[in-house]
């Protein structure tokens, strides 16, 4: 919210649509609108949180015709699902550097189509796991995502030639990977908001004892 009014006050012509900006849609007319926009704002709800990339990006932008201009994942982690050259990452700029660049996007039309040409290459076929218990446990094992990037389209791009996924390393311990090596960014509002709820249990227990 707090970026979205930087970018409006540095003069971004943004609409605005969902219960945070008083403007409730249905669902279904979502695809249309979106496919009238040429730069679609996928900011995802978390920062810097590993692998955490929603359909705001996946699925609302790239599948109806939008550029996503990106935040909340790390740019290592966008790239390493995202067809090529086909997404803006947000903290590459500062709020004002972002808005020349997005205006300069849209008047210029030979610029904004090179964020389109990997459609021409490399058909956008979504391919999303069965739940998030399946796409934990390709993590996990190291097979990760999907197919979003081709061998025939980048031949430096190693692929499990088992199953097709990109090749990681095993992951021995989920603790030490999410706890151990995580981002802070991404760890700290969840400890603050833990650290809250203990506040709250803490003095419910003190009133409790009081009232008996």
């Amino acid at each position: 919210m707090e970026l979205t009014q930087k970018l409006t006050d540095e003069g971004l012509s943004l609409d605005k649509f969902g219960k945070c900006f008083n403007s409730v849609i249905d669902d279904s007319h979502l695809p249309s609108l979106i496919k009238q926009c040429k730069l679609y704002l996928a900011f995802e709800n978390s920062l810097h949180c590993r692998d955490y990339i929603t359909e705001k990006f996946v699925i609302n932008p790239l599948l109806y015709g939008a550029v996503p201009v990106v935040l909340g994942a790390t740019k290592s982690d966008y790239e390493a699902i995202a067809p090529p050259h086909s997404f803006t990452f947000a903290e590459d700029f500062s709020p004002r550097t972002l808005v020349e660049y997005l205006n300069y996007l849209d008047k210029n039309e030979s610029a904004y189509r090179e964020y389109l040409q990997w459609r021409t290459i490399l058909p956008f076929n979504i391919d999303a796991p069965a739940s998030p218990f399946c796409q934990l446990c390709r993590v996990v094992h190291g097979t990760n995502v999907g197919n979003l990037r081709n061998p025939k389209y980048n031949k430096s791009y190693s692929r499990n030639p088992l199953l097709g996924f990109p090749k990681n390393p095993r992951r021995v311990s989920i603790v030490k990977w999410w706890l151990e090596t995580e981002n802070r960014d991404c760890l700290e509002p969840a400890e603050k908001n833990r650290k809250s709820q203990q506040g709250i249990k803490r003095i419910w227990w003190i009133n409790t004892l009081t009232i008996f």
